[in-house]
């Protein structure tokens, strides 16, 4: 399963993402095919990327580079010591509005 480690001053922790490159299987970095545009799909919060299967089941977006992850403490990915899930939900808000 690919992973990305984030590291901050206090903390590291791994977050869970999946793509629809062929490249990204376990232990592979997501390589983007240039050809293609790129599409960053969020899940809402509190939702794991599971809520997306869709997206990447759909043949419209088979001509873009598709990337989704799961929140930190959601799905796949760690907590990284946040004190709850609501501080996960404001990290994400600010995630989706930068």
């Amino acid at each position: 399963m690919p992973f990305i480690r984030v590291s901050t001053p206090k903390d590291s922790f791994n977050i869970y993402y999946r793509t629809n490159a062929s490249s990204s299987t376990t232990n592979c970095a997501f390589r983007p095919d240039s050809e293609r545009p790129t599409i960053l799909l969020v899940a809402p919060a509190s939702f794991s990327i599971d809520f997306l299967n869709h997206q990447f089941d759909d043949p419209a977006l088979q001509r873009y580079n598709l990337v989704a992850f799961d929140p930190p403490g959601y799905g796949k990915s760690e907590c990284a010591n946040l004190k709850n899930r609501e501080q996960a939900c404001m990290i994400d808000d600010w995630a989706m509005a930068a």
